[in-house]
């Protein structure tokens, strides 16, 4: 690389990587003939010390490339999980909520909080019942992840209208269906 200001010519690479000061004669000296700078240039160039120097530079490259990689992979893998594990959790509450409205059980109690001595609610009861055999719904119900529950009566709300749309959607498709046949 030339450094106009200085009117020399240094290598990067060797300027960090290269351990023994006197290889160094490229980053420290100033050339000031055209003849001698290409010359020198070539002579380095080839150098072993140079060779090495740009060798560790490549591999700092491709370890601070791979480390980016390896950090956004364990976003990309953390995010995975994350949603998979949200979507057990919805599965199941859209489960309870289908169940207590096919056996026309009210969803709601006095409280709606699992840790009250009095009536949370059908609903609430039946998801801790669903934790007996569900770990992903029993860690979501004892440490819910960023504030979301999805046990609120608005998402229960909208689970019930989501799931209205989706039965009445398939018995339109059902009936067009059997006037088609």
């Amino acid at each position: 690389m030339y450094r106009e200001r200085v009117d020399s010519v240094f290598c990067p690479a060797c300027a960090v990587f290269c351990s023994d000061a006197s290889k160094k004669h490229l980053c420290h000296q100033t050339i000031s003939k055209v003849v001698q700078k290409s010359e020198k240039v070539k002579e380095h160039e080839h150098s072993t010390h140079h060779r090495k120097a740009m060798e560790q530079a490549y591999n700092l490259k491709r370890a601070v490339e791979h480390l980016l990689t390896a950090i956004s992979a364990q976003i990309d893998s953390s995010k995975a999980v994350n949603i998979e594990r949200n979507c057990e959790v919805l599965k199941s509450i859209a489960r309870a909520v289908l169940f207590c409205g096919r056996q026309c059980i009210a969803l709601r109690g006095d409280v709606e909080n699992l840790d009250t001595p009095e009536n949370p609610g059908n609903f609430l009861v039946l998801l801790k019942l669903l934790t007996v055999h569900n770990t992903v719904l029993k860690s979501h119900l004892e440490t819910p992840t960023c504030c979301v529950t999805y046990l609120s009566p608005q998402t229960q709300n909208e689970l019930i209208e989501v799931m209205g749309k989706h039965i009445v959607l398939k018995g339109i498709l059902k009936c067009c269906n059997l006037l088609l046949y």
